[in-house]
């Protein structure tokens, strides 16, 4: 929570636009590092991902690992989950 605040200031302050780039560079490009890929959901059903190519070398993950959890994620039964409007 106290990240977003400080982004959302930083972002906001059209007199200081070096301060953002330096708390990017300086607080969260490492936090990015760390994220492996991203998997993106529509409605509880898979949409696509992408792998994170800048990640650390111990968070890198390959083309068959991402293949395979899209494998896995596009064959999920995603029905159970869906949201209707019966119940309400």
């Amino acid at each position: 929570m106290l990240v977003r605040k400080v982004v959302e200031k930083k972002a906001a302050d059209p007199a200081h636009p070096m301060e953002f780039d330096d708390f990017m560079k300086r607080e969260l490009w490492d936090r990015f590092k760390r994220v492996s890929g991203v998997v993106v959901f529509a409605e509880c059903r898979f949409a696509f991902s992408r792998i994170n190519y800048h990640a650390h070398p111990a968070n890198l993950i390959s083309h068959s690992t991402m293949g395979a959890i899209e494998e896995i994620l596009s064959g999920a039964d995603w029905k159970p989950f869906a949201v209707t409007t019966a119940a309400w």
